[in-house]
């Protein structure tokens, strides 16, 4: 059982890794996308912060899903070798 938890643990630390990976990803994208949109538009009004948006929250919570998974990869791995 306690293989099982310290198994799914490690699956929540690794969702958190994809989530924040994922979020960076359109951190970086996201603005470029808009750069190129605003160059094919016949205005072609384009500011530096027009296409920035807050990831502050999604940040916060995939590093505290990262430090839940990983306490309780500690958790299971101790209850194991505690038997």
């Amino acid at each position: 059982m306690d293989k099982i938890g310290f198994a799914l643990s490690f699956i929540l630390f690794e969702i958190g890794c994809i989530c924040l990976f994922i979020t960076a990803l359109f951190d970086k994208t996201i603005p470029v996308i808009g750069k190129m949109a605003s160059q094919l538009s016949e205005t072609q009004s384009y500011s530096d912060t027009m296409y920035l948006t807050n990831y502050m929250g999604i940040y916060i919570y995939c590093a505290v899903i990262m430090i839940i998974g990983v306490y309780l990869c500690v958790f299971f791995y101790r209850k194991k070798n505690r038997n």
